[in-house]
């Protein structure tokens, strides 16, 4: 006789023969699809996920990142030419939703206005 709630429910071997257990850390948020299709963004915390039809598509870090570009060449306004230069951007991810579906073009411009 086992006096586990979970077992004793059978709530333990649903999770084991149906489920596949995500976690999502702090300072991060998940995509969760569901066939493919978009449902909704989960947060931090332990969650039970259907495979295969439901799954975290992806995990965004809602920190302070930081890119280091290196410039080889470019010219400033006033026509001075700058061998190289060394770039430091920092970025956070505010929508995550646009984050994930809506950016498509990751190039850098050569030029900065």
């Amino acid at each position: 006789n086992n006096d586990n709630p979970a077992i004793k429910n059978n709530n333990f071997h649903c999770l084991c023969t149906f489920g596949c257990i995500q976690c999502i850390r702090t300072k991060e948020i998940g995509v969760r699809e569901n066939c493919g299709e978009f449902q909704d963004m989960i947060g931090p915390g332990l969650y039970c996920m259907y495979w295969p039809f439901v799954r975290i598509a992806n995990r965004l870090s809602l920190k302070i990142q930081q890119l280091d570009i290196t410039v080889t060449e470019c010219k400033t306004k006033d026509g001075v030419f700058l061998e190289r230069m060394i770039l430091a951007l920092q970025y956070r991810i505010r929508d995550p939703y646009l984050a994930q579906y809506r950016t498509t073009d990751t190039t850098i411009q050569d030029y900065i206005k």
